[in-house]
């Protein structure tokens, strides 16, 4: 047996053994309950005491493979309002306001976009620009 721990919003922080009293790690804020097994926290979180499966991002690409002219672009599509956006070797992640996200680049490479908002699996898309 284990203790899942976990936000309020269900956020899954970690499991551990029932050799530690979760009563003496928990924070303000977090829950636990008792779990025969370990709970993969990329794939649930907890509602209402339950364990329940995070959905997916319905995200949809028009075109993985661009020309790398600065014109070209594909549109990426279903991003759920409030998403993290990171652009992997770019800057700082932004917040996406529309559920569509148009890509276009000068610079050839491979580029891995990647989109978080909990409850959500976080989803990547990979973009080749040739």
């Amino acid at each position: 047996m284990v203790f899942v721990i976990y936000e309020t919003n269900g956020r899954i922080i970690m499991n551990t053994s029932t050799n530690v009293d979760p009563e003496t790690i928990i924070e303000p804020g977090q829950s636990y309950l008792v779990s025969d097994y370990l709970i993969p926290d990329d794939l649930y979180y907890i509602s209402d005491g339950d364990v329940v499966e995070r959905p997916s991002m319905e995200i949809r690409v028009s075109k993985q493979e661009i020309e790398a002219d600065g014109f070209d672009f594909t549109t990426i599509s279903g991003i759920p309002v409030g998403a993290k956006c990171w652009i992997i070797g770019g800057k700082e992640p932004f917040q996406v306001t529309d559920e569509i996200l148009e890509f276009s680049t000068d610079t050839p490479g491979t580029y891995t976009i990647e989109f978080s908002l909990f409850p959500y699996r976080d989803h990547k898309v990979v973009i080749h620009a040739v």
